[in-house]
Formats: structure tokens, sequence, C-alpha cells
């Protein structure tokens, strides 16, 4: 638990909106706000400023992909990193949520996270600490540069489902249940 605790103070929280299906804002927390300080003026008179250019711009792309590829689409996220000059860069997801007995979405999640400084993992450390073999150490190479599965299979010229498996492997060497974890555990 008190592994947990020190996981939780070293992340940032995220900032999360909820649209509906129209693109009207429905909700967003306080993070939101405090990284989009405009989302309350733009509320009130339905002007966007630059950053919420990039929500909308991921907003639209989101749907636009399942648009094009169907019903059937696995297409489920989009994201894309906004920088905020001045200030940190932000990577911004927008996800579909749908409710239970429905088969279209029925609303739009996005979230906002501040990217912060990459650290220096040492990773032979973490390979003789937890006895990971060469090729989970290449995984979590990947993992710690913040790549998803999807892109660890380009990268490493095997399937998703191999890095997947991986992924898990490591996860459970390790004793973590996300990939942030793995992160924080490697400080």
């Amino acid at each position: 638990m008190e592994r947990f605790s020190e996981i939780m103070k070293s992340r940032s929280l995220a900032g999360t909106l909820i649209f509906d299906m129209h693109r009207k804002l429905l909700f967003f927390n306080r993070e939101a706000s405090v990284m989009v300080p405009d989302l309350l003026p733009m509320l009130k008179r339905g002007k966007q400023v630059k950053a919420t250019k990039s929500i909308f711009e991921l907003y639209d792309a989101l749907q636009e992909g399942s648009k094009e590829k169907g019903p059937e689409s696995k297409e489920t996220f989009k994201s894309t990193v906004f920088q905020n000059t001045p200030g940190p860069p932000y990577l911004i997801r927008a996800f579909f949520i749908h409710h239970p007995l429905e088969k279209k979405p029925t609303h739009i999640m996005i979230t906002i996270e501040k990217i912060i400084k990459a650290h220096d993992f040492d990773l032979e450390k973490a390979r003789r600490e937890f006895g990971l073999s060469g090729r989970e150490m290449e995984v979590l190479g990947c993992i710690c540069k913040g790549l998803p599965n999807k892109e660890i299979s380009k990268q490493l010229f095997i399937s998703e489902y191999t890095a997947k498996d991986h992924t898990k492997k490591i996860f459970k060497k390790i004793g973590v249940s996300s990939r942030n974890q793995i992160i924080s555990s490697l400080k």
C-alpha cells in the first residue's frame, strides 16, 4: 500500500472533458479547467481557443475515423500531443463512451495529461532485480518511451498479441498492474 501511495503522488491528475455526439461540452473537471483555462468562457461564448482547437480536431478525427471504417470499427480512441506555449506539453486522448444498452457511442471523453520530463531508467538494474529476459528488456525500453503495444509490435517486429503478452509478464515480474506503475517503480 505504501508503494501505491508513492506512485499516486508522482502522477499528475488528468483533465477530463465529456462531450455529446454534437460537440457540446457537458462536463469538465477542475484539472481540465487548470490546463485549459478558457473552458468556462468557451462554454459561455462558444468560442474556441488554441488548446480547444486541438481538442476539437481530435474529437473530429475520432468521429471521422469511426464513420470511415463503419460500425464494425475497432478504432475506439485517438491521441495527439499539444504544446501550450509557454507551458508544458500535454497528451490529449479522445475515447468513445457507450451506454450499455446502445450500439453506437453516446458521448466522447477527452483526457488531458501533462507530459512530464522523461526520466533516465537503469534498465540493466531492472533486468537484474526482476529477472527479465532480453526480449522483455526490449519491450520494457519501449514502455519507458511511452509506446503502446501496437507501436511496440511494429518497432520490435513482433505481433501486437506478443507485445501484450510480454507486457503482462513484465507486470507480473515487477509486481505492478499498469504502465505508469512500471515507470514509477523504475525511477
